[in-house]
């Protein structure tokens, strides 16, 4: 009987122990973790940088077209080219007649700026806050503060927030 035991005896392997398989296992899922996380915060980042992208694409297609008025037309209620005026089916972008919040995910916006288009599930608004100084009685230049707002990716936070400022001198 001896023999038969002596033909059972387990030789010594190697190998991991439960200890160090758990160990290990616990630190591979911690670099998934991190990994998974890093991608996730990578794609929340490039997103709001596109997003402020086409907030300023927006404001800077705007402010150019500001630029280009005469100053005498740099008044509220006035377009902000003679085409976009809302004739002949064409869109009607207006300087706004108060400093409100208003709706940019609107037809002509949207006609205006089809980049718009990125932002619209993120409700966006404009506001223009215009202010005139004036020398001797007579208006001299036109500061206007161009801001556009759009609620925040994963609907956490604070809005998101682009502001251009634009000034215009009265021709001589």
């Amino acid at each position: 009987m001896m023999p038969a035991l002596k033909r059972l005896k387990l030789q010594k392997r190697g190998g991991f122990t439960l200890a160090e398989a758990v160990l290990a296992l616990g630190v591979l899922s911690f670099v998934v973790v991190l990994c998974l996380s890093a991608i996730s915060f990578s794609r929340v980042t490039s997103y709001k940088a596109k997003e402020e992208a086409v907030a300023m694409g927006f404001l800077e297609h705007y402010a150019e077209l500001l630029r280009g008025l005469p100053f005498a037309q740099v008044l509220p209620g006035w377009p902000l080219n003679p085409l976009l005026d809302g004739t002949g089916g064409g869109p009607n972008i207006r300087l706004p007649t108060n400093d409100q919040w208003f709706d940019l995910n609107t037809d002509d916006y949207l006609a205006f700026h089809p980049d718009l288009i990125w932002l619209a599930h993120r409700n966006p608004q404009m506001r223009v806050v215009m202010s005139t100084t004036t020398v001797l009685g007579q208006p001299h230049t036109r500061h206007l503060r161009l801001e556009i707002r759009w609620d925040p990716p994963l609907g956490r936070g604070q809005p998101r927030v682009q502001r251009l400022d634009v000034v215009r001198v009265k021709d001589l």
